[in-house]
């Protein structure tokens, strides 16, 4: 089969690979999207050395062959959850496999998407309903899951303020689940085009931190106290501390960006205000069905996948992804 090889200093191609093997419990997916994450591009396609698996962890595709006794059928679309787990211990039982002793991750630790197919176990396997298309089935796999259990976990209150520091895909969608869960959203970020579209899912105003009126707004519409409630999507330096900078007295910032060299005042930042800081990251199973009629209620959603390519322009795929020219860009073998 064909599958995308990362080669390390940004170099991606397409190379021929075995096709995989399908354990009993496990089914062979015919892979029909597969989305490429700021983590594959910040942790492993700018990498100097070259990724020993496929990449690729935001996948969907059709079932092609079972081996074992499931309910599953041939024939059926699913989306994948990338987290590869015992499903016997204390956290897989209470829907918590992110925090499974034997986690594997598609795309880093296993074989990932970016493939014709890939094998998976049966508890990895989520059917598609037929009214929801790839496009939308795909951001559910960690671009929507990840901001939509950040926001049901905080348990946002009624026009609660709340900012989203970076309105890339996650931001936008970050926006669209604060709002579902009652939320009044300010996003902020420096593309004027990024603050339209997140206007459109969900964010009452949209301002960037270079604005010359961006404490007046953020005061405004904070009436003078600051934020309840932050989304840190940015994942950089600069958006973290803005969201330190603009929380109010006694309130909460939800990391969800990934920002390896944070830095902060331990005192001035975080003791002085009494901060909540809290870490989010993937979502939970069983908050797929609410996932779906959300997608359901929002008719636009799909369009986040703004480019498509063949394994073939793999080189391009993660350019155009790198140069943060789309907002979801996927491989479509």
């Amino acid at each position: 089969m064909k599958a995308v090889k990362l080669l390390g200093n940004c170099k991606a191609e397409m190379v021929d690979r075995p096709m995989p093997e399908i354990p009993g419990g496990y089914a062979l997916i015919k892979v029909a999207m597969c989305g490429i994450c700021s983590t594959d591009i910040g942790l492993y396609f700018k990498d100097n050395k070259p990724l020993e698996h496929t990449p690729g962890h935001e996948i969907v595709g059709t079932i092609a062959e079972i081996n074992g006794e499931t309910g599953l059928k041939t024939g059926q679309r699913v989306l994948l959850n990338l987290h590869v787990t015992c499903e016997k211990c204390k956290y897989c039982k209470e829907g918590l496999r992110i925090f499974c002793s034997e986690l594997k991750c598609l795309g880093t630790d296993l074989d990932g998407g970016a493939a014709e197919y890939l094998a998976m176990p049966f508890g990895n396997l989520t059917i598609i309903p037929d009214d929801i298309s790839f496009e939308e089935a795909v951001l559910i796999t960690d671009v929507f899951g990840t901001p939509f259990n950040a926001a049901k976990k905080a348990g946002i209150g009624k026009c609660e303020k709340i900012a989203v520091i970076g309105a890339g895909s996650v931001g936008i969608l970050c926006c669209l689940c604060a709002s579902y869960f009652g939320g009044d959203v300010m996003v902020m970020d420096l593309d004027r085009s990024r603050q339209k579209l997140a206007l459109e899912f969900g964010a009452k105003q949209a301002a960037s931190p270079f604005d010359d009126d961006f404490d007046k707004n953020v005061s405004d519409f904070t009436n003078g106290e600051g934020f309840e409630t932050i989304f840190d999507c940015s994942g950089s330096n600069a958006g973290f501390l803005l969201g330190l900078k603009i929380v109010r007295i006694r309130g909460r910032q939800i990391q969800l960006g990934v920002v390896p060299n944070a830095s902060l005042n331990l005192y001035e930042d975080l003791i002085m205000k009494e901060i909540t800081l809290i870490g989010s990251r993937g979502y939970v199973d069983d908050q797929i069905g609410e996932m779906i009629d959300l997608i359901r209620d929002t008719p636009r959603i799909g369009e986040l996948v703004t480019h498509k390519f063949s394994l073939e322009k793999a080189q391009e795929a993660f350019d155009t992804a790198n140069s943060l020219a789309g907002l979801k860009v996927a491989l479509v073998p």
